[in-house]
């Protein structure tokens, strides 16, 4: 046999072994405590909006306190949803399947397992078929512990990403662009990546681009908070914007600054 061939074999067996130990470590493993609860709190904003068909950015799990599933939720009982629409349209799904809390929270990692996997694959597209590349980005153990045992959202997040990276690395523009916006739309942060498609399509295009790629962004995002909208306080939750061991000192005195500009104006 070749040296290729046998370090072929050699991957197969990495990835049959990794593959064996996300299924002990996803269907045998309980996860951590706290863990839990965030998945809970995942799985009770979707309720909110799949099964009592109400805004989960005005309204949050305290305010349905004749629901048993509170019985599982141990913090964030005040906090309404603070991710993006894309986010609570994905973990919907579990919600519209069953209203058992424990049942949906079990979809709901199969769910983001699913993404796990899917975004796996994806990367095989970003690293050329490196599988050395994939084994390592998908063996990871952040990657085991918080998406595979802890069932995060964050997977998602990475999935669009890697997803617009590989559409950037073909100058596909819009496309790539579209998949960012989707990225924002699952959780906040990732609009951290923005400065980091201006600059590289800048090099490669024109201003007049770059505007029209941020005007994608922005009516993206714009459209799809617009069905969910009800003041300032709406977009990243309650609980966040008030509570100061949850915001950084720099966001809780523009969120200050902006909330009373906009109740004076009203």
């Amino acid at each position: 046999a070749s040296a290729l061939d046998i370090k072929n074999k050699k991957i197969i067996l990495y990835f049959a072994l990794t593959a064996l130990f996300f299924i002990v470590l996803f269907f045998f493993m309980k996860p951590p405590e706290f863990i839990l609860n965030d998945l809970y709190i995942y799985y009770f904003h979707a309720k909110i909006f799949a099964y009592y068909h109400a805004n989960p950015y005005m309204l949050a799990p305290a305010d349905f306190m004749g629901d048993a599933s509170l019985f599982f939720l141990k913090n964030w009982m005040s906090q309404s949803f603070n991710y993006g629409p894309v986010w609570l349209l994905i973990s919907a799904a579990p919600a519209l399947l069953t209203a058992n809390i424990v049942l949906g929270v079990y979809f709901l990692r199969i769910l983001i397992f699913a993404i796990f996997l899917a975004t796996i694959f994806a990367s095989r597209y970003l690293f050329e078929a490196d599988m050395k590349k994939v084994f390592l980005f998908s063996a990871h153990p952040l990657m085991l512990y918080w998406v595979v045992l802890g069932g995060h959202n964050d997977v998602a997040i990475v999935f669009f990403i890697i997803l617009s990276f590989i559409f950037l690395k073909k100058e596909k523009y819009f496309f790539s662009i579209i998949f960012f916006s989707l990225s924002i739309l699952i959780k906040y942060v990732a609009i951290i990546f923005l400065p980091i498609y201006v600059l590289y399509i800048l090099k490669k295009t024109s201003w007049k681009h770059i505007i029209l790629y941020c005007a994608t962004v922005a009516i993206m995002v714009l459209g799809s908070y617009a069905p969910f909208h009800a003041g300032f306080a709406s977009i990243l939750g309650s609980e966040t914007l008030h509570n100061p061991r949850l915001s950084s000192p720099v966001f809780s005195l523009a969120y200050s600054v902006i909330d009373r500009s906009l109740s004076y104006e009203t």
